[in-house]
C-alpha cells in the first residue's frame, strides 16, 4: 500500500478544501447571493418550528431546512453557523466521491487528483462557502449512490445487480433530495442506468429479470417519498408558483434555441473546469482517430463560440446573462472574480471586467480545451469492453447524471440559465473521468500519461489560485459593505432608506418591501430611482461604483484585494 492510500486521498483533498477556505476567512455574518432566502426559511424554522418558504425560491429547501436547525438552535442564528455546516456537507460530498471512485477501482493518485479538481473548482468551492441550495441538493444524492454501490459490491455475478435492501435504501434518500432540491432526484434515474445498462449490453437477460424487481422497488419508493411532498406542501401553505408553474409546461414542450445555446455553454463550461483531468488521458497508438475527434471537437467549439458571440437572428433574447465570450453566464464565475456583485451602480447579475486580459485568454483555452474530449470518446469502446465492470458502473452514473441534469434544467429553465446550474455537471464529469483514469490506470503502463502530468498540475494550480484568490476577494468586499450598513443602523438609519445591495435589502426589508411598505421616519419619502430587486428607498445606497443618480460619498472602504487590480472601495453614499 503506498503513503497516498494509507493517508486517504479523500482526506487529503478535505484538508485542502478547508485550508483553502480558510484563506478566505468566510467568517462574516451575513448573507451571500441568494441564501438570505434559505436562511430566513431556517431562522424561521428554529424559532417556530414551523418551515415556511415565502420567497420566489424553486427549490423545495425542506431538508436543508431541518438539517440546519440542531446547528442553529444549539449556536443560535448565524450566517457563519449556517456557512460552516454547508462546507462540512462539502467536505462529505468529497469523501462520497472518494468512496465511489474506490468501487470504480480508481487508484489513490487519481482519486486525489480528482479530488482536488472538485474541491477547488470555482463552483463546487463557491457554493461550499455559502447557504445556497446547490450543495444539500446533491451531496445527499452522492451518499446514496454510495449506499447504492455498496449493495453492489455484494451482489452474485449471476445475481440482480443490486440487492432489494441497497435499492430501498437509495430509493428513500433519493426521494428525501426531491424535498431539498427537485432537480436532484435525477441521481437516481442514473442509478437506474448504470445498473442496467451494461446488462442490456453484455445480453445478460437472465440478469435483467433479476435485477427489475429491486429496482423497481426502490423506484417506486423513491416515487412515493416525492410525492408526499405535494399534500404537505398544501397542507402547510408551501405551494411554489416557482417550482409548479414552470414545470407543469416547460417539460412537455421542446425549444430547440435553448437545448443548441445551453448545450454550447455546457461544453465550454466544462471542458475548462475538467482540463486538467482530461490532460491526463493517454493517447494510444495508432492516435488517428484521437487526433480526428480532437479536431472536429475543436472545429465544433469554435463554431459554437461563433454562435454565442453572434447569433443567426441578431441575439439570444430572453438570456439576460449571455455574454459573447467566456465566462458566459453569471451568478458565481465572473471575468472580475467569483460571486456577484448586485450593487446599485451594478446592473443586474451583468459585472465589470476587470482581468480583460486574463479572460481573452481563458475565452480561448475554453475553445481549445473542448478538443481534449476527443482523446476521451474513442476509448470508451475498450473501456466498456475490458475495463472493471465497477468502472463502467461508476462511469454512467457520472455521465449519466450530468445528461439528465442538464436536460432537465433546460426543460425547466429554457433560456433563464445561470452557471451554478452546471454543477451537476462538475460532480459528475468527475466522477466520469475519475473512474475513467481509473481504468487507464489498471490496464496500461505507465497508469497515467506521463508527459500530462506536469500541464494538468500547472493547469489545476492556476484554476486553484484563482478560485480561492477570487473568493478571498468577494468576501473581503462583502465584509466592507456589511461593515457599513451596520455602521449606518449603529447610527439611526431606518434599514428601510437604505439600498445596499440585493442581500442586504433582501435580509433587511423584505417583509416591508412585499406588503409595501414606507419609512416611517419623517424625512422625505423617496422611491428607488434605479430598478432593483426589494429595494424600499434609495436615499442611502452602497456601490463600488459612483451612482448613476446625484449622491455623495459619507463613507468609504478600500478592501485588501489578492486578485483584483487597482482600487475598488465599498462606498456608503447619501442622495441629495
Amino acid at each position: 500500500m503506498t503513503l497516498l492510500e494509507r493517508l486517504r486521498p479523500w482526506r487529503v483533498a478535505v484538508l485542502v478544501f478547508l485550508a483553502a477556505a480558510a484563506l478566505c476567512r468566510p467568517w462574516g455574518n451575513y448573507p451571500l447571493n441568494d441564501d438570505w432566502q434559505y436562511a430566513r426559511t431556517a431562522k424561521s424554522f428554529a424559532d417556530t418550528g414551523r418551515i415556511v418558504v415565502d420567497t420566489p425560491v424553486a427549490p423545495a429547501l425542506v431538508g436543508q431546512t431541518l438539517l440546519a436547525a440542531p446547528v442553529l438552535r444549539l449556536f443560535g442564528f448565524s450566517h457563519t453557523a449556517l456557512r460552516l455546516l454547508t462546507l462540512g456537507l462539502a467536505a462529505l460530498g468529497l469523501w462520497c466521491v472518494d468512496r465511489l471512485l474506490r468501487h470504480a477501482g480508481s487508484p489513490a493518485g487519481v482519486r486525489l487528483a480528482a479530488l482536488v479538481v472538485l474541491a477547488l473548482n470555482p463552483l463546487f468551492f463557491y457554493l461550499g462557502a455559502t447557504f445556497m441550495n446547490e450543495i444539500y441538493g446533491h451531496v445527499p444524492a452522492l451518499l446514496a449512490a454510495v449506499l447504492w454501490f455498496a449493495g453492489r459490491r455484494r451482489a452474485r455475478p449471476d445475481g440482480p445487480a443490486v440487492g432489494t435492501g441497497a435499492a430501498l435504501l437509495a430509493g428513500a434518500l433519493m426521494g428525501a433530495v426531491f424535498w431539498t432540491r427537485q432537480s436532484g432526484v435525477v441521481w437516481f434515474a442514473a442509478l437506474c442506468v448504470s445498473a442496467l445498462l451494461p446488462i442490456v449490453l453484455g445480453k445478460e437477460w437472465h440478469r435483467l429479470r433479476r435485477s427489475l424487481p429491486p429496482l423497481f422497488a426502490g423506484a417506486a419508493l423513491c416515487g412515493l417519498v416525492m410525492a408526499l411532498y405535494f399534500p404537505w406542501t398544501r397542507a402547510t401553505g408551501n405551494v411554489r408558483p416557482q417550482f409548479t408553474g414552470p414545470l407543469a409546461t416547460a417539460l412537455a414542450t421542446f425549444d430547440g434555441r435553448a437545448w443548441v445555446t445551453q448545450t454550447i455553454v455546457f461544453v465550454a463550461y466544462l471542458s475548462v473546469f475538467l482540463a486538467p483531468l482530461l490532460l491526463l488521458v493517454r493517447v494510444r497508438r495508432p492516435w488517428g482517430r484521437q487526433a480526428g475527434w480532437a479536431g472536429c471537437l475543436l472545429l465544433a467549439s469554435w463554431l459554437g463560440s461563433l454562435f454565442l458571440a453572434a447569433p443567426p437572428g441578431g441575439d439570444l433574447s430572453g438570456l439576460a446573462t449571455l455574454r459573447p465570450s467566456f465566462p458566459y453566464l453569471g451568478n458565481v464565475l465572473y471575468d472580475s472574480g467569483l460571486g456577484p456583485v448586485l450593487l446599485i451602480s451594478w446592473s443586474g447579475l451583468a459585472d465589470r471586467p476587470r482581468l480583460p486580459g486574463l479572460f481573452a485568454a481563458v475565452h480561448l483555452f475554453s475553445i481549445l480545451a473542448a478538443g481534449l474530449w476527443g482523446l476521451l470518446i474513442p476509448r470508451l469502446g475498450a473501456f466498456a469492453r475490458r475495463g472493471r465492470p465497477q468502472a463502467f458502473e461508476v462511469f454512467l452514473f457520472g455521465a449519466g447524471g450530468t445528461v439528465l441534469s442538464l436536460a432537465l434544467m433546460i426543460q425547466a429553465f429554457r433560456m433563464e440559465f445561470i452557471d451554478r446550474y452546471h454543477l451537476p455537471g462538475v460532480l459528475g464529469g468527475v466522477l466520469a473521468l475519475g473512474a475513467f483514469l481509473g481504468f487507464d490506470a489498471a490496464s496500461e503502463t505507465p497508469a497515467l500519461r506521463p508527459r500530462g502530468r506536469w500541464p494538468a498540475a500547472a493547469l489545476g494550480l492556476a484554476l486553484s489560485v484563482f478560485t480561492v484568490a477570487a473568493l478571498h476577494d468577494y468576501f473581503r468586499w462583502n465584509d466592507a459593505r456589511w461593515t457599513l450598513v451596520r455602521g449606518y443602523l449603529a447610527g439611526g438609519g431606518s434599514p428601510m432608506r437604505l439600498y445596499g445591495g440585493y442581500e442586504v435589502s433582501g435580509w433587511l426589508n423584505y417583509d416591508a418591501y412585499s406588503r409595501p411598505e414606507r419609512p416611517s421616519d419623517g424625512g422625505p419619502a423617496y422611491h428607488c430611482n434605479v430598478p432593483v430587486p426589494d429595494c424600499v428607498d434609495d436615499t442611502w445606497c452602497i456601490a463600488m461604483t459612483r451612482p448613476p443618480l446625484e449622491y455623495r460619498a459619507a463613507r468609504s472602504i478600500q478592501p485588501r484585494y489578492w486578485l483584483t487590480p487597482g482600487r475598488w472601495p465599498v462606498t456608503l453614499y447619501r442622495r441629495d
